[in-house]
């Protein structure tokens, strides 16, 4: 039973299955949920998703370290990592398709390209935390690009 929560929740309820560009997946399962969010959530959508982050950080934790005897450090279907990591692009963001997109485009290239530590912690961090943690930091550059973007009218001006 405890597996098979691990499973559905680390998948991103199945999005993890998925066989060509799973972490794209993964993300895409987070754009959805944060669009949700936006949509339900009461008037501070961004406290929503700060504690949404730290709770599903140590939840993806978990389940990173249930599910390692069975599929290793860091399996590809483990998708949750980019379904979190991406909401940290968006704190504190005007809502707005451009900025979704661009969030999106920045996020996925922070994750697979790992730069700036973000391969560091890929390689040396071998636990449940450090899946999380490269996929966190990513959302973190991510963040700091789309707000200088969105500062400098980069946004308004390419997004109208």
């Amino acid at each position: 039973m405890k597996k098979t929560i691990a499973k559905a929740i680390g998948t991103s309820f199945g999005f993890g299955f998925i066989p060509w560009a799973p972490g794209t997946w993964g993300a895409v399962f987070g754009v959805a949920i944060y669009y949700l969010i936006y949509q339900y959530a009461p008037e501070d959508i961004n406290a929503w998703m700060i504690g949404l982050t730290i709770v599903f950080t140590i939840i993806g934790t978990w389940c990173c370290e249930v599910l390692k005897d069975e599929w290793g450090d860091d399996p590809n279907r483990i998708v949750m990592d980019e379904s979190i990591g991406i909401w940290l692009t968006f704190i504190c963001m005007p809502y707005g398709w451009f900025n979704i997109l661009l969030g999106f485009g920045l996020f996925r290239f922070f994750d697979i390209l790992k730069p700036l530590g973000v391969g560091v912690i890929d390689r040396k961090i071998k636990n449940g935390f450090g899946v999380m943690a490269d996929d966190l930091l990513a959302g973190v550059y991510a963040f700091i690009v789309l707000q200088a973007a969105n500062y400098f009218g980069l946004v308004e001006y390419f997004g109208s």
